[in-house]
């Protein structure tokens, strides 16, 4: 028994040692087989560049094989791909570096072929490898495409002064096909599930790099962008499943949209209609999706809510497209607040799950328009745009009484509206009793205050909506039966 034992000792220790020898050989050997991958050659021609290296792996392969384990053998399988990968790939750099993107691409496409039309009893080693390597290829083409997207972006600034010329990119035209055929690589391998995902997101990169096609007139790149969007976010509230796939084709969808509002910025004109466009289709999204539960019922709302943002900015855009004084530009934008206030109406009345979202964009884009005057070189009366926003936000309600982000826009612009007010008030009741007269000696003479009639509209605009207010108070000071009790409904 005790020889035996010393055998099976014995016969263990030599496997280890054998195990020890061919693992280090292995690494020489990949060592050694790294050296012709970098140079780009092997026996003297670049086809060979990756055939040691291969040769390694296939030894792993070999070794997991012979020892049984089946981590081993998923473990070497699945560095196999790779590797083989890289083997196609490296004789296209060093001969035709210009076409290495769709290369790339075409080589993580028939790697997942052929791993799909494998038998299941290869394990699942081969399809992660895959997976690697087409997870690589489409990291590779969003990143081009991103890339390609920022340079569109930089052609266009700084804004209003035309399109300035783009770099000469030959590779360019590469980028959306590689994008597809990573994209359907990725299918290849991945559950049926994921493919809405999968081409949603496909599509937005693609679309981000229409502009490094080629001479493509400029015109089509934003509204390339805001029609896939508008798509894309379309198709998020309505067909696209489960709740992740709605939210990667509302997030691409948005990230479209807002790329070609910002390419846009090349004319004032283009811009104006972009925005103009962007209400049309909130108010679409949002009719469509509004009914639905979960993320796309949040798809929605914001679609409505980016709707009702950009009203006072397209009219504000296309007045500067017009060549409006800048002032006309303001008072335009504070007249086009009340769409957004209709439109909150009308939410509240047909589209009530959504009022929340709506009154937060009426909200938001209110308090812009009346804080415009102190950032815009108009000079306009601050008072009097804050008073004015102060009475659309108490006409908005519910009622007479704002409630919610509303009413904290309605206190924030009162307080503004009187602070900007109080200097000239100061002025016209001080100034004629600035200094003492006689007694009897007649009524107290003063020059005319500069303002001081904007700032008295503004305080009886403020009066009118204080007013209508207190309609909705009871005698006591509290809350009248017609009145709601609670304030803005969110789902």
């Amino acid at each position: 028994v005790g020889a035996g034992a010393a055998g099976e000792t014995t016969l263990a220790a030599g496997r280890v040692l054998a195990w020890l020898g061919y693992a280090g050989s292995l690494l020489v050997a990949a060592a050694c087989a790294l050296v012709p991958l970098a140079v780009g050659r092997a026996a003297g021609s670049p086809l060979l560049a990756g055939v040691p290296l291969l040769l390694v792996a296939l030894a792993l392969l070999g070794a997991a094989l012979v020892a049984g384990s089946a981590g081993f053998r998923a473990a070497a399988a699945a560095a196999l791909v790779p590797v083989l990968g890289v083997a196609l790939l490296r004789p296209v750099a060093e001969l035709r570096p210009g076409l290495l993107t769709v290369a790339t691409a075409l080589v993580a496409l028939a790697l997942a072929g052929t791993v799909r039309a494998l038998p299941r009893r290869v394990g699942t080693g081969p399809r992660v490898g895959a997976l690697l390597v087409a997870g690589g290829a489409a990291q590779v083409g969003a990143l081009l495409a991103v890339l390609l997207g920022a340079v569109a972006v930089g052609r266009v600034l700084p804004p209003w002064e035309g399109v300035a010329a783009g770099p000469h990119l030959p590779w360019g035209w590469q980028v959306p096909v590689a994008v597809a055929l990573a994209a359907v690589a990725l299918a290849a391998l991945l559950p049926r599930v994921a493919w809405p995902v999968i081409a949603a997101v496909a599509v937005a990169f693609a679309t981000l790099a229409v502009s490094g096609v080629g001479p493509v007139p400029w015109p089509a790149v934003p509204a390339a962008g805001l029609v896939v969007g508008a798509g894309l976010l379309l198709f998020a509230v309505t067909r696209a499943r489960p709740w992740w796939g709605v939210l990667a084709a509302a997030v691409a969808g948005a990230a479209l949209v807002g790329h070609a509002l910002l390419v846009g910025l090349a004319t004032p004109a283009g811009e104006a209609a972009l925005l103009g466009a962007v209400v049309p289709i909130g108010l679409a999204v949002a009719a469509r999706g509004r009914q639905a539960g979960g993320v796309r019922w949040g798809v929605a709302g914001a679609a409505l809510a980016a709707g009702l943002l950009a009203v006072p900015a397209a009219v504000a855009n296309a007045l500067f497209a017009a060549g409006a004084s800048p002032w006309w530009q303001a008072r335009a934008a504070l007249a086009a607040v009340g769409l957004p206030l209709v439109v909150l109406l009308a939410v509240r009345r047909w589209w009530p799950e959504l009022t929340g979202y709506a009154s937060v964009a009426f909200a938001v884009g209110s308090a812009l328009v009346a804080l415009a005057p102190l950032v815009v070189r108009a000079d306009e009366p601050v008072a009097l745009y804050a008073a004015l926003v102060v009475l659309s936000t108490v006409l908005a309600g519910p009622g007479t009484r704002p409630a919610g982000a509303p009413l904290v826009t309605c206190l924030g612009l009162l307080a503004v509206a009187l602070l900007a007010a109080a200097p000239v008030t100061v002025r016209v009741l001080v100034a004629p009793y600035g200094e003492v007269v006689p007694p009897w000696s007649g009524a107290p003479t003063g020059a005319a205050v500069t303002g001081a009639a904007p700032a008295g509209v503004a305080l009886l605009v403020l009066t009118l909506a204080a007013a209508l207010a207190g309609r909705a108070l009871g005698p006591a000071g509290g809350q009248s039966s017609a009145t709601p009790a609670g304030g803005e409904g969110t789902r």
